[in-house]
């Protein structure tokens, strides 16, 4: 993935438009963005990241505080590069989460007090492996119910069959809720998203019954539970999936670093060099919500004979530079990354599905001759 991002990002050569003014740079950076060559390499580049489009989000999509809050909570952890999420400093076994908004269309008031919600799954990775998957529900300002302060709530998977047309639920989850409490409800829906997932056509939607905590009627539907037309966006229910993508997976202790900030005095010799990304310079800065960019760092420099210990080169470049010196069309060894890092992003894919991806290979942390 490095070598696609820097193929990508020198499209968009920052010394050719550094000594001109900001008006004839932004000019520059549309005109490339329109060439061929940029369109080429920007689809190579989304392909990487497992997007067959460009996402081109609606206007007025809000990112769930959730996500955002999943987000900034992933703590790296100090002996070990991996594109597994560390949330609260523990270990997860995911490096994808995904959020869904439930379809405005199929958020109904049934009778009974019964509620249908339908999250839309056609759109998820085949090659993912679910770990766990919950639907969040917002309860509103604290309720009153007569001589009770907690009622049930029951999940169940709308299914149905070819030769048993009428719909009937399965139970997946239930729980006692304290309705003098405001704030979220998490349930699990695993089982539901894993068949859906397998079943795409047989995806009818999750029933929501809300009943006192004996199991007896009371005068509240989940739409009345959950619905806020002032805070709907904030607050409408959210299907949250996370799975491990085995395309994406890297896990490795640490190397010490082989850069150093001191100062050699042959400098143009193989080490790492800056280089931040701002993801508006490619126009992906409407769908990439964070980070807005980051520094991702690259090698350059030579490899002489011979090669030193601070060049990290391997026992193959040192036997290359010695072949070359009686044998000179051997090519010269290289400056590459020898030690890269993941990132976080979270973005909207194209059909406005909110991901928190953890993508490997993204900064260079060690440089060397090989």
């Amino acid at each position: 993935m490095m070598v696609l991002l820097y193929f990508f990002l020198g499209i968009l050569l920052p010394s050719k438009i550094s000594s001109i003014d900001s008006a004839s740079s932004a000019g520059f950076k549309r005109q490339v963005r329109q060439s061929e060559a940029f369109k080429v390499a920007e689809q190579a580049m989304l392909k990487s990241m497992g997007l067959k489009t460009r996402p081109r989000p609606r206007k007025g999509f809000r990112v769930p505080k959730y996500m955002l809050d999943l987000y900034n909570s992933d703590i790296e952890h100090p002996e070990w590069t991996s594109t597994r999420f560390r949330f609260a400093n523990k270990w997860t076994s995911v490096n994808t989460v995904r959020a869904f908004h439930h379809q405005d269309d199929l958020f109904q008031r049934q009778a009974g007090k019964k509620t249908i919600i339908k999250f839309d799954l056609s759109t998820f990775p085949k090659h993912e492996a679910v770990h766990s998957a919950e639907l969040r529900l917002f309860k509103k300002e604290p309720m009153k119910l007569a001589n009770n302060t907690h009622i049930r709530i029951k999940l169940y998977r709308v299914t149905q069959t070819s030769w048993q047309p009428m719909l009937t639920t399965t139970l997946i989850d239930s729980r006692i809720v304290n309705i003098t409490a405001k704030g979220w409800e998490t349930f699990d829906v695993r089982t539901a998203v894993d068949h859906w997932i397998r079943n795409p056509l047989n995806n009818l939607g999750l029933e929501v019954q809300i009943t006192s905590r004996d199991g007896k009627p009371v005068n509240i539907s989940a739409t009345e539970f959950t619905t806020n037309i002032e805070n709907r966006e904030k607050e409408r229910p959210l299907l949250v999936t996370y799975a491990h993508d085995p395309h994406n997976h890297h896990h490795v202790r640490k190397k010490r670093s082989t850069h150093s900030s001191r100062k050699r005095k042959r400098p143009q010799y193989c080490r790492r060099h800056a280089l931040a990304v701002d993801f508006s310079d490619v126009g992906w800065n409407d769908w990439i919500v964070a980070p807005r960019g980051y520094d991702s760092f690259y090698c350059g420099g030579e490899c002489p004979y011979p090669i030193t210990k601070h060049l990290n080169g391997t026992n193959h470049a040192i036997v290359q530079t010695i072949i070359k010196g009686v044998n000179p069309k051997v090519p010269n060894v290289c400056c590459i990354p020898t030690t890269l890092s993941p990132i976080n992003m979270l973005y909207m894919d194209a059909s406005d599905k909110v991901v928190l991806k953890k993508y490997k290979e993204m900064v260079v942390e060690g440089c060397g001759c090989r």
